[in-house]
């Protein structure tokens, strides 16, 4: 949920975005693409060191594929990430 703060940023930048021309905004949108899957990389990378070192220090622990799922999509839940 976005603070009465985040949601003024976000109005402005919307508003920002609009003055653009379509290429400006295209360009833009290509850019916040590119961003956000460079950050979706370093997520990623940062949990399989996490899992590599709880494996190697003993603390990984094994369930069913089910258990999985349900840990994965709580933790989607919780970054924000959409559910598959």
């Amino acid at each position: 949920m976005m603070t009465t703060t985040q949601t003024s940023l976000y109005q402005k930048a919307l508003e920002a975005v609009k003055a653009l021309s379509l290429e400006a905004q295209k360009d833009l949108i290509e850019t916040l693409n590119n961003r956000f899957n460079l950050r979706q990389r370093q997520q990623f990378l940062r949990e399989i060191k996490e899992v590599q070192a709880e494996y190697q220090s003993g603390q990984f622990k094994f369930g069913s594929v089910s258990t999985f799922l349900e840990e994965l999509d709580n933790r989607e839940t919780l970054v924000g990430l959409p559910n598959h």
